[in-house]
């Protein structure tokens, strides 16, 4: 993402940024109800994270957008994250960030450990393959 993108998906507003979310499938686009089966319904929820909840039309149950992603338990709207994230990401200080998305240091340094938690587990689970069948890989340069 660059600074354009980010710039549009954040004047879109909140229905942006939650649709930016789910189409690179950080939180929930949809789901089964499990006691009825029906497919949930997106709906407007103020004072969630998102501010957005999946209703089941039948059996009236709700659920979050950010369940079980690592948003959930996040209490800042996904606006300030998506600015977080593309912060980090463009590697700009703690002091800078903060200024820039109104929230404290301690927020921004929280969460930037956070994201580096991640990409950490990520390289840590994920093998990593060098070279294959008739490739010659060469780790240092003597």
């Amino acid at each position: 993402m660059d600074i354009f993108e980010f710039s549009t998906v954040v004047a879109g507003g909140e229905e942006s940024v939650v649709k930016y979310f789910q189409e690179h499938n950080l939180i929930r686009k949809g789901a089964q109800c499990q006691p009825c089966g029906r497919a949930y319904t997106q709906v407007k929820k103020k004072g969630s994270v998102t501010g957005y909840l999946l209703c089941c039309a039948g059996c009236k149950k709700k659920l979050s957008l950010s369940k079980d992603t690592f948003f959930d338990g996040g209490h800042l709207p996904l606006q300030k994250i998506l600015g977080l994230m593309y912060f980090w990401s463009a590697e700009t200080g703690v002091g800078q960030t903060t200024h820039h998305l109104g929230v404290s240091s301690a927020t921004v340094v929280q969460w930037f450990h956070y994201f580096r938690g991640i990409c950490s587990w990520k390289l840590i689970n994920t093998p990593l393959l060098l070279g294959g069948v008739g490739k010659t890989v060469q780790i240092d340069g003597v």
